[in-house]
């Protein structure tokens, strides 16, 4: 798409289809030269709510704009590299994801100047997805890189911390404990049990703290995660479980627990 196209799809489309307005400005950036991207990114920047719509705990759906964050790397797939972690039958979607890393160059260019927008005008809610996506897409990059494999570790690491930081300044209840979960899938993914299980041990503390005022109750991810420190913890995960049980006050999770032996 011209830029004139996409100036016209933006209003349109917004983040409906699943944020695919993100795909199409993916697909699209290589051939809008790079001093005519501020207007796409102020265009963008203006959809995303201002921060009391999203702060206080409020119950927001934060689907579509997640979805645009990814797709603005080019991802159909959900989860990146870590999809056969999260769905293990998974791994033709996990080796498209995979693929696609080499090529996030001008993704990487185009989101930082939507961090600078989103800064302009305290869009927090924006910052908050936009680092969580880039804890995504570095952890994705640690998955895939050898040589660089600790740089992008650490990347990872400071993107999730800063959109858990801001969100638990405006209280956006989600990222205040799940971006936990997947760190230590990330670190489960790379090798280092070590730092996983701490990980995971994170986000089941958050869990037990916020997933009552969290708009969804994070079944999956916690089956999930307690799959993976299972194997972390090994003959400690008993007594970890154990432990774990008894300080759940929320039966759904208690349940979760009881099942996941």
């Amino acid at each position: 798409m011209t830029k004139s196209e996409l100036l016209v799809e933006i209003p349109r489309l917004k983040f409906d289809r699943n944020g695919h307005i993100g795909y199409l400005i993916f697909e699209s950036l290589p051939q809008i030269p790079r001093e005519e991207w501020n207007v796409i990114v102020r265009d963008i920047v203006a959809l995303f709510p201002i921060n009391d719509r999203v702060s206080g705990f409020s119950k927001y759906k934060q689907h579509f704009e997640t979805s645009f964050m990814r797709k603005i790397f080019g991802l159909t797939e959900r989860n990146g590299t870590l999809l056969t972690i999260t769905h293990p039958s998974r791994s033709d979607g996990c080796k498209k994801n995979s693929n696609m890393c080499d090529k996030w160059g001008i993704s990487f260019e185009f989101t930082s100047m939507l961090e600078s927008e989103f800064i302009k005008t305290d869009k927090k809610y924006g910052l908050i997805l936009l680092y969580e996506g880039l804890g995504h897409r570095h952890g994705d990059l640690a998955v895939v890189s050898q040589d660089s494999q600790q740089k992008y570790l650490d990347l990872m690491r400071g993107y999730y911390t800063k959109s858990h930081d801001i969100a638990s300044e405006i209280k956006c209840a989600k990222q205040m404990f799940v971006l936990w979960f997947w760190m230590g899938c990330y670190y489960y993914k790379v090798g280092n049990k070590d730092e996983a299980g701490y990980w995971l041990k994170k986000f089941h503390k958050g869990f037990r703290k916020y997933s009552e005022v969290s708009r969804v109750f994070y079944k999956d991810k916690m089956k999930v995660s307690l799959r993976v420190i299972k194997d972390c913890l090994g003959n400690d995960y008993g007594t970890y479980r154990q432990k774990f049980i008894s300080r759940s006050k929320h039966p759904k999770l208690t349940k979760i627990l009881k099942e996941m032996k």
